[in-house]
């Protein structure tokens, strides 16, 4: 399902933590380490892959941002919604 560009953004609650902009569902994570950031890119593009959708990350010293929409229809769907659920429920297991 795809949901509709022209729909109010005020109208999608993002999950938990994410921030949406553009039909765009973006998060980041802040992290001590440096091994730590690269660690986590791993396990969400493990996810990401059983999925087939995969987020645009950005990796720099101490933080990951994640940013999920869906590139063939330009706008937010169920896929990204799903994907950002997921990713929060990894990070409540590996990062805590």
């Amino acid at each position: 399902m795809t949901i509709k560009q022209s729909s109010p953004s005020s109208l999608l609650t993002p999950p938990e933590g994410w921030s949406l902009h553009n039909n765009t569902l973006t998060r980041t994570w802040r992290f001590e380490g440096d091994e730590t950031p690269l660690a986590w890119v791993n396990q969400v593009w493990t996810l990401a892959q059983t999925h087939q959708h995969h987020p645009d990350v950005e990796l720099s010293y101490g933080s990951v941002t994640l940013h999920l929409t869906t590139h063939d229809t330009g706008t937010l769907t169920d896929k990204d919604l799903s994907l950002a659920l997921e990713i929060n429920a990894l990070a409540l297991t590996h990062l805590n």
